[in-house]
């Protein structure tokens, strides 16, 4: 019996239908809250469902040509949902240009936040699968490499790096040196986005699908989440106008929403039938697997 489910999970769709309505009314309950504390846990629940379609994008059933377009369009369209939510609460409606510059930025952010997540599947092989009552997850499976995954993976990045490109010349600014200027702050929010992503979603893949214990997956990602908020509080504070207090208890309520989009979701598809499936590498050969 086939225990590698290839049809769309309905838990996904389940989590894209909640994000979409989750997205139109943020824009007014952070409008209406006057707390910094919970403005930022409520963006802090928009970054959780970033990185949750992320992982799913790196590590889901489906083949690697199916998902990861279906994910990027998914996050294009809960980003369109929350400029309709921003129109229908403060009657902020943003530019055409603004929109389609973003939307020529967002796939190359999007890879840069799956990096981490790449290279744990490049050295592990792990993948997250559905496995029925009857089944057993498999202890061992020869995975291959193939030479064709990296010559799509060079296509890709040279593509994004292109449809980024075409971002700057939407710069209602333009002036001598401007793409140079623009390329710097794209490209290190790229690498801030990478580190964000090993600090956020690899942690809690762990929490939910590694630790044999849930309750003891939960303790550890609440401690260390607690002394890398800290950490990154306190680097910060020394560039932000709050003090460390303050800074930390704003990181932490973004973390906090974040996490309890990323813990929920994950918790609620190991409860619908899946598992984080580890692959052990036998050999090293071309052809074979797809991703």
């Amino acid at each position: 019996m086939n225990t590698l489910q290839k049809a769309p999970p309905r838990p996904m769709l389940l989590f894209v239908v909640v994000f979409a309505l989750m997205d139109f009314f943020i824009p007014a309950m952070s409008g209406e809250t006057r707390s910094a504390t919970v403005a930022w846990f409520l963006e802090g629940l928009m970054v959780g469902q970033f990185a949750l379609l992320s992982i799913w994008a790196v590590l889901g059933a489906e083949p690697v040509l199916v998902r990861w377009p279906l994910m990027l369009l998914t996050v294009m369209g809960l980003l369109l949902i929350l400029f309709l939510g921003m129109f229908a609460a403060f009657g902020a409606l943003l530019r055409a240009a603004d929109v389609i510059q973003l939307f020529c930025w967002l796939p190359l952010v999007f890879l840069a936040v799956q990096s981490p997540l790449w290279i744990l599947k490049l050295l592990t092989g792990c993948r997250i699968v559905e496995v029925t009552a009857e089944d057993k997850l498999p202890s061992e499976e020869s995975r291959q490499f193939d030479l064709r995954q990296m010559f799509v993976a060079t296509a890709l990045i040279a593509v994004l790096l292109t449809v980024a490109r075409l971002g700057f010349y939407l710069d209602p600014r333009p002036h001598e040196g401007a793409e140079t200027q623009m390329w710097l702050p794209l490209l290190t929010a790229c690498l801030i986005c990478a580190a964000w992503s090993a600090f956020a979603t690899i942690p809690c893949l762990g929490a939910v699908f590694v630790a044999r214990n849930p309750t003891a997956g939960l303790i550890g990602v609440i401690v260390y989440a607690g002394m890398m908020t800290w950490l990154v509080a306190t680097g910060l504070s020394f560039i932000s106008v709050p003090g460390p207090g303050k800074v930390f208890e704003l990181r932490l309520a973004q973390t906090a929403g974040l996490a309890v989009v990323l813990l929920c979701s994950l918790h609620l598809l190991r409860f619908a039938g899946y598992r984080l499936l580890w692959v052990r590498r036998k050999s090293v050969a071309v052809g074979g697997d797809s991703a």
